[in-house]
């Protein structure tokens, strides 16, 4: 006598002997992908036991077609998702991939499949990636043509970098022409304490005395002038001096414009007073500073006439808008390698006024006479110009250097 379980399968022996063939790699696939995941978390989860390449694609196949059929246990999600991280890490810092263009990415997602549109938004929401990780998928989906939410990041005293969204800033937007804009953002005005507080690391004599300054609302560029944005102005005619048109060492079109001097950012800012009859300049020392701060308190500027500079430092000071440190993965300077300028925007992460490429990249030029310290400085946030100098200021660390 056969019993109604074996009786049921006889009966449906060749649908799942049909089955089984039609499944059997997805089904192979399957027990080596739990195989290594099982390996992976008894050696503490190294990434020394993660996948790459084209294991990595097969099991992202399996785990996007036939995970129906053949699900995958948790931990195996957990390694592929791992594996995933793994692989995309090396975009955030790559050289090459600072001008990966669109073909290039198609091409790229063709066999990897990580990198499609809908992958890489997943990784970007994911709060418990890496923030690098992260942030390589949010300079890919730029890179599509995806219009990814604005960024900050911050970075504990440990190192760990953690983000946040944040609401974009008020704008404006000049039309250079052919395509070209240049975004301006509205920095709100307020007080703060200018300058580096005596004994901070890495700091100058010259940064000092700290001196509280009020500065009034203001536009900056969202982003350093592009090559191109430089372009579509150096080509109009000129105010009091000739401009070269490419005088960049680093060429590309969304690369920073570099290898100018402080008469040749003038002239550029003249030419685009001409252009547009609003009043363009170069932002005062002060401007800057108070800009790349970007001191926020309670949704506004910090009004610091209250505070004492010790208690404003205890408060709100800070060496770099990030935190107490910097990071090669926020910014481009002597620790990130890079050995060129890096696109605008490329590290995806603004500060609190919605400003990019404040640290490192290319030095910025100011309107400011060089002084040997600050007593003296003006308290208004204008410039502090002295006849007949010859040096002036320019802020904001440069690749290559520290920052």
């Amino acid at each position: 006598m056969i019993d109604v379980a074996h009786e049921a399968l006889i009966r449906h022996w060749e649908d799942l002997r049909g089955w089984l063939n039609e499944n059997r790699d997805a089904l192979r696939k399957q027990r080596e992908i739990e195989r290594e995941a099982k390996n992976w978390q008894a050696h503490d989860n190294s990434p020394d036991y993660l996948w790459g390449g084209s294991r990595l694609t097969e099991a992202e196949e399996l785990l996007q077609k036939d995970a129906a059929k053949v699900p995958l246990s948790n931990l195996a999600q957990e390694f592929i998702e791992a594996c995933i991280q793994k692989e995309l890490r090396p975009y955030h810092s790559s050289r090459e991939v600072d001008s990966l263009n669109r073909k290039a990415l198609e091409k790229e997602a063709a066999v990897k499949s990580f990198l499609t549109k809908e992958r890489l938004w997943s990784l970007l929401e994911n709060e418990r990636a890496e923030a690098k990780v992260r942030l390589a998928a949010s300079w890919l989906l730029k890179q599509w043509g995806e219009e990814v939410p604005m960024r900050m990041a911050e970075i504990d005293g440990e190192g760990k970098i953690s983000l946040r969204i944040v609401e974009p800033p008020p704008m404006m937007v000049e039309d250079l022409g052919i395509g070209i804009n240049l975004e301006m953002v509205k920095i709100r005005g307020g007080e703060f304490w200018m300058g580096a507080p005596e004994g901070e690391r890495g700091s100058y004599s010259y940064e000092r005395p700290q001196h509280k300054v009020r500065v009034s609302p203001f536009f900056m560029g969202k982003y350093p002038v592009t090559q191109a944005q430089w372009r579509a102005i150096a080509s109009l005619p000129k105010v009091e001096r000739d401009l070269n048109l490419e005088p960049s060492s680093f060429q590309g079109d969304e690369l920073p414009v570099e290898r100018i001097s402080w008469y040749d950012a003038v002239e550029f800012c003249r030419r685009l007073s001409r252009e547009t009859g609003k009043d363009y300049r170069l932002p005062s020392e002060a401007e800057w500073e108070y800009a790349c701060r970007a001191v926020i308190s309670d949704q506004l500027s910090v009004t610091s006439k209250e505070l004492t500079v010790d208690e404003w430092n205890d408060k709100y000071y800070q060496p770099f808008h990030f935190g107490e440190t910097i990071s090669p993965y926020l910014a481009n300077y002597n620790q990130a390698d890079r050995g060129k300028t890096t696109p605008i925007g490329r590290f995806q992460v603004a500060n609190a006024f919605g400003l990019y490429d404040m640290h490192g990249n290319v030095y910025e030029w100011c309107e400011d006479d060089w002084h040997g310290n600050y007593e003296g400085a003006p308290t208004d946030g204008s410039a502090w110009i002295t006849e007949n100098s010859n040096t002036v200021v320019v802020r904001g660390g440069v690749m290559g250097h520290r920052s």
